[in-house]
């Protein structure tokens, strides 16, 4: 294969002509076993490997002779680069043991280890022609190493369980933020032996996802829905036979694919599941048993997560039965501790039963011997004996009236309760009271009357015709009334309280409308919310009395159908809104769906129209065909960008985004967007500025850098939209934030404390502003201010709406200040983990942004009419020693000639000029005067500022050609541009 290859179509020509050294590499790199490779011809590193290597390069085979920025742009970006710049530089080889990558493996991203060295090989002059690669996957040895520390974790937390509950929680906090297991849920069926799936109930116990602080749970969008209480009785009709087939190299398994936790196969089958989840993860549910007595058995199902980057194999599967051991021990530990507290607490209760048995023994002794000696040894008369046993009797039927009134509070609290609680349906509920009345209140007829519009009459419940199948409640303390003069005028005087009592109404002998017949009515009227709803009404024979006790259990009632109902008018409402909130939940749905599928559809056939556009540009076409092949590429790529948004809009509203975590170097990420919107700003003569704080910044952070972009690219996108003349000010600094401890992900052997800060990014520009009464509005989706300015524009109004779920989906926060017709200025945070410095390979130990070490010995002269550009320029030049800026060539010769009289030399080594087609006369003066003034203009390099449009490029051409030692460097200005800036005028 590599002896075949052409490589006469490479920089290096045939394998004939290559070194001696090359020659003999390339041959022991071919016959070796161990995966190899070698990196040809610097700097542009072509790639040579043997066939072991193919493990490694996986899908990106046949990759022989090309670059390797084009292989792997991101990992040779990140760190490849810098490496094998450090090896070309020192002449000294690099080794990296457990090296973390992500491979595409088996149609997936895996994340694997290696341990791999880059040693230079020494051509016969002594320079270096290429670098040796030997590589070995270490991927099982790092699992196997962080597995079996978890594993041995699980031993040292028996001592703190309590209870098991308290084992559930100690278990899911062990098993929090796992690499293998990224979550776990802990289901809980208590139940008989041989018991049915009609009283079976599933309790969620714990879960990784719990917080100390005890707040409701928040599980992921992806995960199915996993309620606190689970009738499994519900489950069990269920039908599982949607099984697919997942067939990797290591290993093929058949995962369920469903709806909800299969908690009912598990406990049935007792067997493990594995399951695939709606967004194509995996998680897999074993169960354990646990007895409680010889009647009861305590069922759990354990719910573990599959991690993303790793496929299921035996070994992990056996990690996952490791782990169940571990918890079935933790958990049986749990019951005896809670064994050994019951027990302890049933022998307390038998002592202190004992006890006051016999305290109650000792004192029934000597009452009664009390009362012997009181009856039977002192001498009475025989009024006296009748005075006792009178006294005697009546203290008994103080006790049983006692007695009685305890027993009929007891009951009627009783009462009230279950009415509030009763059925839902009112009609059901003022039944059930009616009957229950009946049987405490004796009576001939119940009904209760409604002031609503009613299709009964108004008469809602009548109890008079199931009043034969009622039995009255007996009670078993009989109460003695005694009815003297006294008591009746008593009985008289409360009845005429009630009678003017503007709520209860009685009448001896009335006539009764709903029975037809006179007789004792009692009417107890019912209020809603102060509102008059209806009546309560009792009837006897005629000029039966009513008592007050039962005049105030009436009352009470009364309160208690208001109270029910108010509940039935609540949850009829609340059915109603459900059946609202669910309709707008499917329209939206729907919504969502339509345009998810409308924009993919739309995808396909613009995708043909780029790619025909984009064939066409390399042909010879005539002006005006130019002309309209450029009108079609941006009409299509507006309307791409257009479904991308769509597209984008529908995932947030269907939660379905997720921010994917990685190390990047932070301004290197945001350059090629910056680029992109520089050059478009050019064409309409607007001044787009980068103003970073260099000092504070990290230069390798961990977060999602796609998802930071895209917000970064729908700003930049409507500040040069909507900004005609003058200028955008993109500013990049951080605001600190906390210090939170967490395991290291990439070694989890060590405990380290990771730094998380946010970062600060604000866009000011000096466009056409937001009318004031519109921002409120401008995060909302499909949303637009003016339409008479944005119908001029591109695009549907979903770029902002995407920025603020995207910023709030990260944690941070967006906010916008604006004045119609001055601008407006963007801003928001964005939450970034500061690396730390154990975490970062070896050639990117420089965590902060350094300047070469020549360039911060010189002294820099700036002239340009911009000041935000010329303190732009300032902040990436702090560690210089001299830096003066001037908005005029006059200043600047001035402090020339000021410097050179006072010290008899020339002031500075670079001159930046901010060069434009108005200022090109002067330009050249200042260049020519410049010069008169040093000794020796060899010593002096010119670096021009120039947009990056066709005419500013043709212009600054001509003046480099005019003069030497003159470079160019193209709005927006970066840190990056001008570091390889200085290295390049370092070069030549």
């Amino acid at each position: 294969m590599v002896y075949n290859f052409d490589w006469s179509s490479t920089p290096l020509g045939p394998m004939d002509t290559w070194d001696p050294a090359l020659k003999n590499a390339t041959n022991i790199c071919l016959k070796i076993e161990f995966p190899a490779c070698i990196y040809l011809d610097p700097p542009n590193w072509l790639l040579l490997y043997n066939k072991a290597f193919l493990q490694i390069i996986t899908t990106n085979h046949p990759a022989l002779g090309r670059p390797v920025k084009d292989v792997w742009p991101e990992i040779y970006e990140a760190r490849m680069g810098l490496a094998f710049n450090r090896v070309t530089t020192t002449g000294k080889g690099l080794y990296y043991n457990d090296r973390l990558s992500m491979l595409k493996r088996d149609g997936y991203d895996e994340k694997v280890y290696f341990s791999h060295t880059y040693s230079p090989i020494f051509k016969s002059d002594g320079t270096i022609c290429a670098l040796w690669c030997l590589a070995q996957e270490t991927t099982q040895q790092v699992l196997n190493t962080r597995r079996l520390k978890l594993l041995g974790e699980f031993g040292h937390f028996s001592s703190n369980i309590k209870s098991l509950e308290s084992a559930c929680h100690i278990i899911t906090k062990a098993l929090k933020n796992n690499e293998d297991i990224p979550y776990t849920l802990i289901y809980f069926v208590k139940h008989k032996l041989n018991t049915s799936s009609e009283s079976l109930i599933a309790q969620l116990m714990a879960t990784t996802f719990d917080n100390d602080d005890k707040e409701k749970r928040k599980f992921p969008d992806y995960l199915p829905e996993s309620h606190e209480i689970i009738d499994l009785a519900k489950d069990s009709n269920k039908s599982y036979d949607t099984y697919i087939e997942l067939k990797r190299s290591a290993a093929t398994y058949s995962f369920l694919k469903c709806d909800s936790w299969p908690i009912y196969l598990v406990f049935k089958e007792e067997i493990n599941v594995k399951v695939l989840l709606n967004d194509e993860s995996q998680a897999v549910l074993f169960p354990i048993k646990i007895s409680f007595d010889k009647d009861h058995v305590l069922s759990v199902v354990l719910i573990y997560g599959i991690s993303r980057f790793r496929a299921l194999d035996d070994r992990y599967m056996e990690f996952f039965n490791l782990v169940t051991n571990q918890i079935y021990a933790l958990l049986q530990h749990g019951k005896s501790v809670e064994d050994e507290k019951n027990q302890t607490k049933i022998l307390a209760d038998m002592n202190y039963q004992k006890i006051t048995f016999f305290q109650g023994i000792s004192h029934e002794l000597k009452s009664l011997d009390k009362g012997a000696d009181d009856y039977l040894i002192k001498p009475f008369s025989t009024p006296e004996l009748i005075c006792r046993i009178r006294a005697n009797i009546e203290c008994s039927t103080l006790r049983r009236k006692i007695l009685f009134h305890q027993y009929k509070q007891e009951d009627i609290k009783q009462l009230l309760l279950s009415m509030i609680l009763c059925e839902s349906d009112l009609d059901k509920t003022l039944l059930y009271i009616t009957k229950e009345i009946y049987r405490r209140l004796p009576c001939e007829t119940i009904f209760i009357i409604s002031n609503e519009p009613s299709k009964n009459n108004k008469i809602v419940i009548s109890c008079e015709n199931d009043s034969e199948d009622l039995t009255p409640i007996i009670n078993p303390f009989m109460e003695i009334n005694e009815y003297n003069n006294s008591n009746s005028q008593l009985f008289t005087r409360s009845q005429k309280y009630f009678n003017e009592n503007s709520n209860v109404d009685i009448s001896l002998d009335a006539n009764c409308d709903v029975v037809h017949k006179n007789g004792s009515i009692l009417s107890v009227k019912i209020n809603l919310d102060d509102n008059f709803w209806g009546w309560i009404k009792l009837c006897r024979s005629q000029n039966s009395d009513w008592c007050d006790s039962e005049i105030e259990l009436l009352q009470q009632i009364s309160n208690n159908i208001s109270l029910a109902v108010t509940y039935a008018k609540l949850l009829e409402e609340m059915g109603e809104k459900e059946i609202q909130i669910k309709a707008a939940e499917f329209a939206n749905n729907a919504k969502t769906q339509i345009l998810a599928n409308t924009s993919h559809e739309l995808r396909t056939p613009l995708g043909a129209i780029v790619a025909i556009t984009s064939s066409l540009e390399g042909t010879t076409l005539t002006t005006e065909q130019k002309d309209m092949l450029n009108i079609i590429s941006n009409a299509a790529d507006i309307v791409l960008s257009i479904v991308n948004d769509v597209l984008n809009a529908a995932k947030l509203e269907a939660k379905k985004f997720i921010l994917i975590n990685r190390s990047f170097e932070l301004l290197n990420s945001l350059e090629s967007t910056i680029i992109i919107f520089g050059k478009k700003a050019a064409t309409k003569n607007i001044e787009l500025i980068v103003n970073c704080e260099i000092d504070i910044l990290p230069r390798y952070v961990k977060s999602d850098p796609e998802r930071l972009n895209q917000v970064l690219t729908h700003l930049l996108s409507n500040s040069v939209k909507f900004t005609n003349e003058g200028e955008i000010v993109l500013t990049i600094s951080m605001q600190p934030r906390e210090f939170i401890e967490e395991n290291n992900e990439e070694n989890s052997s060590y405990d380290q404390v990771v730094k998380k800060e946010k970062l600060l990014i604000e866009l000011s520009d000096t466009g056409i502003g937001i009318n004031p009464r519109y921002i409120k509005h401008a995060w909302e989706s499909f949303s637009q201010s003016d339409m008479s300015i944005t119908k001029k524009q591109d695009g549907a109004g979903l770029g902002l709406s995407i920025c603020k779920n995207l910023v709030e989906i990260n944690g941070g926060e967006i906010k916008v200040e604006s004045q119609l017709g001055k601008g407006s200025k963007f801003s928001f945070t964005w939450n970034v983990e500061i690396l730390p410095m154990a975490s970062l390979s070896t050639e990117t130990q420089f965590t902060s942004y350094v300047l070469p070490h020549t360039i911060r010995k010189k002294r820099i002269l700036i002239i340009h009419s911009v000041e935000n550009l010329r303190n732009s320029i300032l902040n990436y030049l702090k560690s210089v020693e001299k830096v003066d800026t001037f908005d005029t060539f006059e200043k600047g010769i001035k402090a020339v000639k000021t410097y050179k009289e006072l010290y008899y030399q020339f002031t500075y080594d670079i001159v930046f000029i901010g060069l434009y087609e108005y200022n090109k006369e002067e330009t050249i003066n200042f260049i020519l005067e410049l010069k008169e003034l040093l000794i020796d203009s060899n010593n002096l390099a010119i670096i021009f500022i120039v947009f990056p449009s066709n005419e500013r490029i043709i212009l600054v051409r001509e003046l480099m050609e005019k003069f030497l030692g003159t470079f160019v460097v193209y709005t927006p200005i970066t840190l990056n541009k001008l570091i390889n800036q200085f290295m390049y005028m370092e070069i030549n």
